[in-house]
């Protein structure tokens, strides 16, 4: 048997917020609060099974809701017609995508949401569904499936996360015969990409790069690494940022499955969860402000402000003198140093574990080190 008939995890208590996007019985989703008063960031969850009904629904993806709410993540987990519902198919299932993201605008006014800070993740077809949604702002401006879209226009994504679905969706035209057990894809777009190339054109995400969004691909029997590494090097020519990641299995153990990914309690749905949560939906700056007390009697305010994606810069109080810094790879510290602008050049602040050292880089291998062994002892303006 393929893959789609394997054991589904099982399913986390329903969702006590149950809401609809639209007038169609599965046009619903099930919005999960974290505790607290929020504003939270959103996670929204879009489930597979070969884009066709009968094979997975909203539950298959109850149990990483209910974690990431458990975390201070709100989550979205939608429902969407599919081929065999009652207008399902292009463009139906393409219009609920679109129609259930949009409609977080909607719950953001009774619910304390934060708008700012969405990601699309999406398991197997729903892979497929996480990059269009964040693709689809690029749509030309006859497309059909714009009619999914409200007055106000695709609600914008920070990040999408594909959890062992297709990235790529051409590749997978006669291959879907196997593993879905029947062909889906033509049925899905009415046609192969040679019969209707405007519908692929603007359905597969492999045609629309660059997103301009950062994604994550989580590998698996769907997405294997070849898969997820061709379509990787493709985004990152075009400009996008793409990083793929396998799921490490414990010595002796099998490789994750296709539905391990959803199980928080699996290495994989580990995987699948802290890259949702600590890189997808991680803020755009994170800062944190330190006083140090240093072993010289000295004190030093250190201000540090790190970007998603890497970069992170210091700011340096002490004696009167102000300096920026920026970070550069220093093993198991954090070692910042002097930018070009800096006022007072040749400056290292290097950060370890327990504390710090500010040193001086001067002619000759003279260097001197102004602070050391400063410790934090509070967080200050």
């Amino acid at each position: 048997m393929p893959w789609v008939a394997h054991a589904q995890p099982k399913p986390a208590p329903i969702s006590t917020s149950v809401q609809a996007y639209g007038p169609a019985p599965l046009q619903f989703g099930e919005l999960r609060l974290p505790a607290g008063d929020g504003p939270f960031p959103v996670a929204v969850l879009v489930h597979g099974g070969c884009w066709t009904s009968g094979y997975a629904n909203q539950r298959s993806m109850a149990a990483m809701a209910d974690a990431l709410a458990r975390e201070g993540v709100a989550s979205w987990n939608i429902e969407y017609r599919q081929l065999g519902d009652a207008g399902g198919g292009w463009p139906g299932t393409f219009w609920d995508w679109a129609a259930a993201l949009d409609h977080l605008r909607l719950l953001q006014l009774s619910a304390p949401l934060d708008l700012e800070r969405v990601a699309v993740a999406g398991h197997s077809a729903g892979g497929h569904a996480a990059l269009w949604l964040a693709a689809r702002r690029w749509l030309p401006a006859g497309s059909e499936l714009r009619s999914g879209t409200g007055a106000a226009g695709p609600l914008p994504v920070q990040a999408v996360v594909n959890l062992d679905g297709p990235a790529a969706l051409a590749p997978w035209v006669g291959p879907d015969a196997e593993v879905c057990e029947k062909p889906v894809l033509k049925a899905l777009m009415g046609g192969t990409p040679a019969e209707q190339p405007l519908r692929w054109q603007q359905a597969a995400p492999e045609l629309a790069l660059p997103l301009r969004v950062p994604q994550y691909l989580i590998t698996g029997p769907v997405l294997t690494e070849p898969l997820a590494q061709a379509y990787a090097q493709a985004a990152q020519t075009r400009g996008d940022t793409v990083q793929w990641r396998t799921p490490v299995q414990p010595a002796g153990s099998p490789p994750a499955g296709h539905f391990e990914v959803l199980d928080p309690a699996h290495p994989a749905g580990q995987l699948a969860l802290r890259t949702i949560i600590d890189e997808a939906l991680a803020p755009a700056f994170a800062s944190q402000s330190l006083n140090y007390r240093c072993a010289r009697g000295q004190k030093l305010a250190v201000a540090q402000l790190t970007q998603r994606g890497g970069a992170a810069f210091a700011s340096l109080q002490w004696a009167g003198k102000q300096v920026l810094l920026q970070a550069s790879p220093a093993g198991q510290a954090l070692r910042f140093q002097s930018m070009p602008l800096a006022s007072y050049t040749g400056l290292v602040w290097q950060l370890g574990p327990d504390g710090g050292q500010l040193t001086e880089l001067r002619p000759g291998g003279k260097d001197r080190s102004l602070t050391f062994d400063c410790v934090p002892v509070k967080a200050g303006p």
